[in-house]
């Protein structure tokens, strides 16, 4: 097992005060929790913001996890293709571990054993938050990036087949509504 912290640059999102303003004119994307829920891979967000005072080093980068830091900690991969920030409610993790692949990360954060880790480091009381030292000292298995590119692999193709079940039963439920108005 390997830290986190010594696998991966732990990083807080931008300071937002208060909740983010979406501007249709905004130069930065916003990635918020609600985003990563899905727990898969994140492209194109519609929030957009652009902030007075900026250090490029709350931009995004393809590869980048991020993992929210309250209520449920999902996981996701960013890869989208315009500049974005995460806001603040969100660590970003930059893999630098050349051991670890981004992708496993993800998948390792969002199974049953990262789950139990993040909930055993949360803090007490009602609303479930972890901190950022509680992210550092999370236990990462080191396994060979052959077995890590599989188990992220079937991971994602997992995510998607729920996706496309999700939306067959959409599309089965409207052509059931639609017989109804339709004579046999």
């Amino acid at each position: 097992m390997t830290r986190l912290c010594d696998i991966a640059e732990i990083r807080a999102g931008y300071p937002f005060r208060g909740a983010v303003p979406n501007m249709s004119d905004g130069l930065y994307q916003v990635v918020q929790p609600k985003d990563v829920i899905g727990g898969g891979i994140i492209a194109d967000v519609p929030v957009c913001f652009t902030p007075k005072h900026f250090k490029k080093d709350y931009l995004l980068k393809a590869e980048d996890v991020l993992l929210s830091s309250r209520g449920e900690f999902k996981a996701a991969l960013y890869q989208g293709a315009h500049d974005a920030i995460a806001s603040n409610l969100l660590f970003v993790l930059s893999v630098r571990d050349k051991h670890f692949l981004p992708k496993f990360l993800v998948f390792y954060l969002n199974s049953k054993s990262g789950q139990a880790q993040m909930s055993s480091r949360r803090n007490p009381g009602t609303l479930q938050a972890i901190v950022r030292s509680g992210i550092e000292s999370l236990d990462i298995p080191l396994l060979p990036l052959k077995r890590q590119k599989l188990l992220a692999e079937t991971y994602f193709l997992l995510l998607k087949e729920k996706e496309l079940s999700r939306r067959l039963a959409e599309k089965k439920a409207k052509l059931l509504e639609l017989s109804l108005n339709t004579e046999i």
